[in-house]
């Protein structure tokens, strides 16, 4: 399971976070995640969502630029730690503003979980 081609075409950064989140082999879906639909967990997942609200900004020259916020949350069972730096070292190289949030143990999935918001400025 990956972003689909009708969001990427969409949204073209999603491209970016397509391409990082298959080379770290990272399935990623949006919202949640549906067994039903998706089939078992895998042991490293990852949900996205689309800020509903962009911010347009305006500079000197009269460009328009827009920031895009995405929301994601990582899953994983194993090597968490190596995980969470080589996504966020991959992000930022990609021209992603990384925020990290919070970090938790799910006790009755034994989830670790952590949490990323993401800024992108399309121009």
């Amino acid at each position: 399971m990956s972003i689909n081609k009708e969001e990427i075409e969409k949204f073209p950064y999603l491209k970016k976070i397509s391409e990082i989140f298959k080379k770290l082999n990272i399935e990623t879906v949006e919202l949640f995640w549906d067994e039903t639909v998706c089939g078992k967990k895998p042991t490293l997942f990852s949900t996205y969502k689309i800020s509903d609200e962009s911010e347009e900004l305006s500079s000197c020259d009269e460009t328009e630029t827009e920031e895009i916020e995405i929301e994601i949350s990582v899953f994983a069972k194993d090597n968490f730690r190596t995980i969470k730096s080589t996504l966020i070292k991959e992000l930022q190289e990609a021209g992603f503003f990384v925020e990290v949030g919070f970090e938790t143990y799910e006790k009755d999935t034994k989830y670790k979980r952590f949490d990323l918001e993401l800024k992108y400025i399309n121009e």
